[in-house]
């Protein structure tokens, strides 16, 4: 099933013909995906970045990828105010394994922006990040405070 996007198709040519810079905030919790976007449009300062909140929706095996659990109406809803805030672009990807539904939405030369919190272990945003470099992905990994996210 291909990705539902709920923004206006925009090609990867900036107005002035130039490739944009396409940042990918893999939506994790609400917190760090505000921090993620925050740091996102502070790094993209002044470079007409696509930005694009990706949401993966796993769908368990009995049920049709078609007939997730949760609507995208519903997913729609609960992240749109959080894409406009950030100017950003919504995608969902209903998926069997989430990874692989994220790496489905990635171009060739996106760069990932994912915010964690710095903790003595591996949080699961940092093995995201690590899983995502091993394939090849440019990732920005931003820590924040715990009383910032």
């Amino acid at each position: 099933m291909k990705p539902t996007i709920f923004a206006p198709q925009l090609p990867l040519q900036t107005r002035s013909g130039s490739p944009v810079l396409d940042i990918v905030v893999p939506f994790t919790t609400r917190p760090l995906t505000r921090a993620a976007l925050t740091a996102a449009g502070r790094l993209s300062a002044e470079l007409l970045p696509l930005i694009r909140i990706v949401r993966t929706q796993v769908v368990p095996f009995p049920l049709q990828v078609e007939n997730a659990p949760v609507s995208a109406a519903v997913l729609h809803r609960q992240l749109i105010p959080l894409a406009e805030e950030f100017g950003a672009h919504l995608q969902l990807c209903f998926t069997r394994d989430a990874r692989e539904g994220l790496l489905r939405t990635l171009a060739k030369d996106s760069v990932i922006v994912i915010a964690s919190r710095r903790r003595w272990w591996k949080s699961r945003e940092e093995r995201l990040a690590i899983w995502l470099r091993q394939r090849g992905w440019s990732v920005v990994l931003e820590f924040v405070e715990k009383n910032n996210a």
